[in-house]
């Protein structure tokens, strides 16, 4: 176990080059006996699998004519084209985009991750709601 101290200055050795091509940074807190004994019912590794594969399946549909079957392969402006973003929609991420906090690459990439946050939640496309969590996913904050 690390102090905060020391992982933030472990990830400031990390250069933003490097960090820009990792596409979600997620902390998994450690399990606690009061999770094991919860009482809601929880989705099963059998449950999430049919969602992945069913994402899959739509993926593999919509990219049809593109060469490739997967959002994690599809160019931005591929991405950009399908959905139709509106400025309302994409505006946290341009406003990152325009001050630095985030990357054209880092743009795109929080492209395909709300672009499968939709397909696994079996939605047509991605809104702002999966943008902004897409967002949060990639940088551990909001932008």
């Amino acid at each position: 176990m690390c102090s905060p101290t020391e992982k933030r200055r472990y990830r400031a050795k990390l250069s933003g080059p490097l960090m820009d091509r990792v596409d979600i940074q997620l902390t998994v807190q450690p399990i606690s006996p009061a999770d094991l004994h919860r009482k809601e019912k929880r989705e099963g590794s059998a449950e999430v699998a049919r969602r992945v594969a069913e994402a899959r399946r739509v993926q593999a549909q919509r990219y049809r004519d593109d060469g490739f079957a997967l959002n994690a392969r599809a160019p931005g402006s591929r991405l950009r084209e399908i959905f139709r973003f509106t400025p309302q929609e994409t505006a946290h991420l341009d406003t990152a985009l325009e001050r630095g906090t985030l990357s054209m690459r880092g743009y795109d990439r929080v492209l395909r991750i709300a672009a499968t946050i939709a397909d696994l939640r079996s939605i047509d496309r991605p809104g702002r709601d999966e943008l902004m969590a897409a967002a949060a996913l990639r940088t551990q904050e909001q932008l």
